[in-house]
């Protein structure tokens, strides 16, 4: 099953939701990649599995946990020390809807 080539406008949305700036070569090399990708995950779909049991893990380990240590972590006044910019103890981010 062959996947169509992504379009130039799909490969160009895909990097705006990646908050990528990409250079027109760089725009290519994302799109030939992307491409393949979705090749292989599509020639993945043609593997019958019908006799395989579904996993979350193969390495046959259950349950194992660690001990919880409680750790000292930051003050809000360290944690926003190096913010560029701040609103009553939080953090302000700038955020542009297009």
């Amino acid at each position: 099953m062959a996947h169509k080539k992504l379009t130039r406008f799909e490969i160009k949305h895909v990097a705006k939701l990646s908050n990528l700036l990409l250079s027109d070569p760089e725009l290519e090399l994302l799109g030939k990649e992307l491409s393949e990708t979705i090749e292989f995950i599509d020639h993945l779909s043609e593997i019958n599995t019908d006799d395989t049991p579904p996993t979350s893990q193969v390495g046959g380990k259950t349950n194992e946990f660690r001990e919880d240590h409680v750790l000292p972590g930051l003050s809000q006044k360290e944690a926003l020390k190096n913010a560029k910019r701040t609103h009553n103890g939080y953090f302000v981010s700038k955020i542009q809807w297009s």
